[in-house]
C-alpha cells in the first residue's frame, strides 16, 4: 500500500498482526504464496490523547456552567433622609 509511513500504522494479514517493514513511500508487509486477507489501521498515539483533554475540557465546562452562584453579600439599607449613619 502506497502510505506515508509513520508510527501509527498498523497492519494484520488473517488476523495475525504483521511486522510492516520500513521504506520510504510504502507499506510493505511480507507476503507467504497463496490467498491472504490484510488490514491496515492508521491510529497515531497522540489521538487517544486529545480525545481525553478535549473530554476533560467539556467536563470542566459543563461544570463551571452548572456551578451554583455564590451568594452575594447583602448591602445595608441606606438610611432615611436627613439621618446621619451609625458610628
Amino acid at each position: 500500500m502506497r502510505e506515508n509511513r509513520s508510527s501509527g500504522w498498523q497492519a494484520w494479514r488473517d488476523g495475525v498482526p504483521a511486522p510492516i517493514q520500513a521504506t520510504d513511500a510504502w507499506l510493505p508487509v511480507p507476503a507467504p504464496v497463496g490467498a491472504h486477507r490484510y488490514r491496515f489501521r492508521y491510529q497515531p498515539w497522540d489521538v487517544p490523547l486529545g480525545l481525553l483533554l478535549t473530554l476533560l475540557g467539556v467536563g470542566a465546562c459543563v461544570r463551571v456552567w452548572r456551578r451554583p452562584e455564590s451568594p452575594q453579600a447583602e448591602t445595608p439599607p441606606a438610611p432615611p433622609d436627613g439621618a446621619q449613619p451609625a458610628r
